[in-house]
């Protein structure tokens, strides 16, 4: 059984009528000490990315080698995903396609039927991993508010922030009434008016304002962010930023 001093956040990604017997199986293997949510197709995955995917501790994609491949690479390159990845296949070892599994980023790779002692293994690796650190929660959250109709900034942004080991939410335009109930621990602006209407709502967050232009920082600054930057921030800028301000407090 699994054995941690907090909760398991574990996704199940699948799509055929035997995934409701893999959850009782994943749930029995993991007993009191997992939280599992499943979504049923793999489109879903990448969706659910929007709304913290990479805040699961353990991911297991019930997949063909081949949109396991895809979907492992999307999470680990283009997501900067650190959680535990098991691929659960219909394909044995000898046709080595598993490899490919393996080379994409999954961390350990299952032959159907699921079964209680494989979740067991399983888990037995995560723990191990989370204690080691080779599988890694987001060290901080941002959001990104960018009034810009071209998604170029919120792409190299959210990468970067990524790299550095963040959880981004996105925001055009306006800030939802769900994105505003959340704590964020940087949030990242393209408009001083924006970081006035947080500020005046009472956020406290640290607050950074990218800009084209010199000539708007004092702007910026009046609206009260805590610094400027001219487009794009590098991760020079950022990981102090992240050190001084979020994990170091």
């Amino acid at each position: 059984m699994a054995s941690s001093s907090k909760k398991i956040d574990v996704l199940l990604v699948g799509s055929t009528a035997i995934d409701r017997n893999y959850e009782k199986i994943i749930e029995s293997a993991g007993g009191d000490n997992i939280n599992l949510k499943v979504v049923k197709t793999v489109d879903h995955v990448l969706m659910e990315h929007l709304h913290g995917l990479a805040s699961y501790d353990l991911i297991i994609l019930m997949v063909t080698v081949e949109n396991g491949i895809k979907v492992t690479r999307d999470l680990r390159e283009k997501y900067f995903v650190k959680s535990m990845i098991v691929g659960v296949t219909s394909k044995g070892d000898t046709d080595g396609e598993r490899s490919d599994l393996i080379k994409a980023g999954i961390n350990k790779c299952e032959v159907m039927p699921l079964t209680n002692e494989k979740m067991e293994s399983v888990f037995n690796e995560l723990n191990t991993g989370m204690r080691n650190g080779a599988f890694r929660k987001p060290l901080f959250k941002a959001l990104i508010v960018d009034d810009n109709p071209d998604d170029a900034f919120r792409r190299n942004h959210e990468k970067l922030i990524r790299k550095a080991g963040g959880l981004v939410s996105m925001s055009v335009f306006t800030l939802t009434d769900v994105q505003l109930r959340i704590s964020y621990d940087l949030i990242v602006l393209t408009k001083a008016s924006k970081a006035k209407e947080l500020r005046d709502k009472g956020w406290t967050s640290l607050m950074v304002g990218v800009t084209s232009s010199k000539e708007q920082f004092t702007e910026f600054l009046e609206a009260g962010v805590d610094h400027v930057f001219l487009d794009p921030i590098t991760m020079e800028q950022l990981i102090p930023l992240i050190n001084n301000h979020i994990i170091n407090n």
